[in-house]
């Protein structure tokens, strides 16, 4: 077994720079509007604006990211692919998002340095996810009140 990934390969390839620079372009650009000195009403669309574009964006890089490690899974662990999709009433194949992220912040590795670096991959997205959550209604009161 190889001691890590095949970095060459497009599924091992991590967009986490990109997505922050995402994040940040979309930040800066709300700091550049409110020093314009706009109106309070066009701030606060401005920032609704940033809210549902970034918004989608990660809901989009999330379900990329997730897609990349349970193909992954389906692929080359169908067991585990099986258990973790599983829904009740309905068999595998569904999404389990409460099994999912058990698997993704487990240390099962299921002895595959490639499982280790996508589940790696993804919780370094959620992460990012959180904390563009977090930020919103702080971006929020920095906007709208200084």
């Amino acid at each position: 077994m190889p001691t890590q990934p095949n970095m060459t390969n497009p599924l091992f390839k991590s967009h986490i720079n990109t997505y922050l620079y995402i994040w940040l372009t979309l930040i800066s650009i709300l700091v550049l509007i409110k020093a314009s000195n706009v109106s309070k009403d066009f701030m606060g669309y401005s920032f609704l604006a940033y809210f549902g574009l970034s918004w989608l964006c990660f809901m989009i890089v999330n379900f990329y990211e997730g897609h990349r490690l349970m193909s992954y899974l389906k692929k080359h662990h169908l067991e585990t692919w099986k258990r973790i999709t599983h829904v009740p009433g309905f068999g595998s194949g569904g999404t389990n998002s409460f099994r999912t992220l058990d698997f993704v912040y487990s240390k099962d590795y299921l002895d595959d340095l490639n499982v280790k670096w996508l589940k790696v991959n993804y919780q370094d997205i959620l992460t990012l996810m959180f904390l563009l959550f977090i930020s919103y209604p702080i971006t929020f009161i920095l906007l709208m009140i200084f």
